[in-house]
């Protein structure tokens, strides 16, 4: 087995062309490399893996093989893409294989990939849109990428669309470092004009599923939105979640979320086979949670399944207190409040308060503004 080191970047291209080449690894490194290969015109076969740890099956497209269950494979060139502290050990290994040449990348390469852009035909990516040159932006030949004007896409972003699917960002949007935007297998998202997304945001839409976020909506730091296998997630416009949300959708479940909504932070909602409806100009405060049919309950005699997935629903108007929890059922009307730590999960008419655990009326005839402390006077 031959061996060479990758001291600059394009020593890869170097050492690649004309041959048939595998990745050795499937994580950071190795999907950098691939699409830095694959976008200077160099096809990858496929990634390289030991049964000894846990890896996805594909990636990017490619197949994952297992070293172990390939021995009598041959392989051209193959590529040496993890971390330093694995990379002479991954070298030792080999040398059991059929490898005719092992490309070594130094470490001081690693985070000195130029910025990545595979895409096809049917994509645009507006000149006047500002990608940093760590981004990382992906679409295989059935998919679609879609960039409008000043969208900025900042550092270590990673942006990728596969198997017939869809990401569209709008004009003026902000992407901030470290995020990710998936779109996979007949899915859409779509990300309408001056959205804001802080560091580390992902947004995924996997199997059959959509995800549409209108016009002026913010995510603050860590904010995770997730639509898996048939189900659909939209959020109105001018809706902000400040930071660390999870707003999640699974299994053919319908969630909503109403124009000019906000939340302080902290927020959870997960749906299995199930619904979120959440009204108009919604108010939430931290650490609010909402859950239905996320967890499968079975009879024990009978095995029927009796998971409740009964929709929860907010109306207009809505103020929801610190720590509250929204369960399966409950149906609040426009207007209301409901009190700090409060658990509902039942319906309530429009304009009153509720508090407790369980969630009872304590207060009815009154109305409430979120904007009315900005007109007080202190002398």
């Amino acid at each position: 087995m031959e061996i060479r080191k990758a001291m600059r970047i394009t020593d890869l291209l170097d050492f690649a062309k004309g041959h048939c080449v595998y990745i050795y690894g499937a994580k950071t490194i190795a999907q950098r490399t691939c699409l830095y290969l694959e976008g200077n015109g160099i096809a990858v076969e496929g990634f390289i893996v030991s049964n000894r740890y846990d890896n996805p099956n594909e990636v990017y497209g490619h197949p994952v093989l297992r070293i172990e269950e390939n021995q009598e494979k041959n392989f051209d060139v193959v590529i040496n893409a993890v971390t330093a502290e694995f990379a002479w050990d991954v070298t030792d290994d080999l040398q059991a294989y059929h490898v005719g040449c092992l490309v070594q990348i130094s470490p001081i390469l690693y985070d000195k990939f130029p910025a990545k852009f595979v895409m096809n035909e049917n994509c645009v990516v507006s000149d006047r849109a500002f990608i940093a040159d760590s981004a990382e932006i992906f679409a295989d030949e059935t998919s679609k990428i879609i960039i409008d004007d000043n969208v900025v896409i900042d550092e270590d972003v990673v942006i990728l669309a596969d198997k017939d699917s869809v990401i569209h960002i709008g004009k003026d949007t902000v992407i901030r470092e470290k995020c990710f935007i998936k779109s996979s297998i007949r899915s859409e998202v779509n990300i309408d004009e001056r959205i804001s997304c802080g560091e580390y945001v992902n947004i995924m839409a996997t199997r059959d599923s959509k995800i549409d976020i209108e016009k002026k909506c913010g995510f603050g730091a860590r904010t995770n939105i997730g639509a898996e296998a048939y189900s659909v997630i939209e959020v109105g416009q001018k809706c902000s979640v400040s930071q660390m949300g999870l707003i999640s959708a699974g299994n053919n479940g319908k969630l909503w979320i109403g124009k000019n909504t906000t939340c302080n932070g902290y927020l959870y909602m997960g749906i299995d086979s199930s619904e979120i409806n959440i009204g108009e100009d919604n108010m939430f405060s931290y650490f609010i949670k909402m859950n239905a049919g996320s967890h499968k309950v079975v009879d024990k005699t009978t095995g029927e399944d009796i998971t409740n997935r009964k929709p929860i629903i907010t109306g207009d108007h809505v103020w929801i207190g610190m720590g509250a929890t929204l369960l399966p059922g409950c149906n609040m009307g426009n207007g209301g409040i409901i009190g700090a730590s409060t658990v509902v999960n039942k319906s309530f008419p429009d304009g009153v308060a509720v508090a407790g655990n369980p969630a009872r009326i304590v207060k009815r005839d009154f109305i409430w503004d979120r904007n009315e402390h900005k007109e007080r006077k202190f002398d």
